[in-house]
């Protein structure tokens, strides 16, 4: 092809592509966008375990447990707990017939007791996790009269909002 020749077929092809449609006028509208964040909380924990003890022993048994607790920011929340064996307010190890009474706590100095009617209460989410410990304690001497065995017990942790 020569330089006549592509002058030519660029004559004819540019005013082609260089054509803009004419337009009669333009119209709009408005679109709304939502987005509605329900609040929501789960919760997790570690198993708590008072370790091995001989039936002698008199003092005081103590345990810890880390709860984690994560609700949307902002959300209020309180965490109880109930005991599988124990009933509403009643904490219970089991080991065939015989069992171990025990309590859980809210703060290390045990004098927040938690329950299914006793809460944490006044918490409020921030969308990250929020650790809490629950302390658990047997009274001294619970031991005493109970045979040997391993003493279990389930403990049901719920998060109200």
């Amino acid at each position: 092809m020569n330089a006549k020749q592509i002058s030519l077929i660029f004559a004819l092809v540019m005013p082609v592509a260089l054509t803009t449609y004419a337009q009669d006028g333009s119209t709009s509208a408005n679109m709304h966008v939502t987005l509605e964040v329900l609040k929501s909380c789960a919760v997790s924990a570690e198993d708590m375990n008072f370790g091995e003890h001989a039936s002698s022993e008199t003092a005081e048994l103590t345990a810890d447990s880390t709860v984690t607790v994560t609700c949307t920011s902002g959300t209020e929340y309180k965490l109880n707990a109930t005991s599988t064996n124990g009933g509403a307010d009643a904490f219970t190890l089991v080991s065939g017939n015989s069992s171990v009474a025990y309590n859980l706590y809210a703060d290390d100095a045990k004098t927040q007791q938690v329950t299914s009617t006793t809460p944490i209460e006044n918490m409020t989410g921030t969308g990250n996790e929020q650790e809490i410990t629950l302390y658990g304690k047997i009274a001294s001497g619970a031991l005493a009269q109970v045979p040997a065995g391993t003493y279990e017990d389930d403990v049901t942790l719920q998060v109200t909002y």
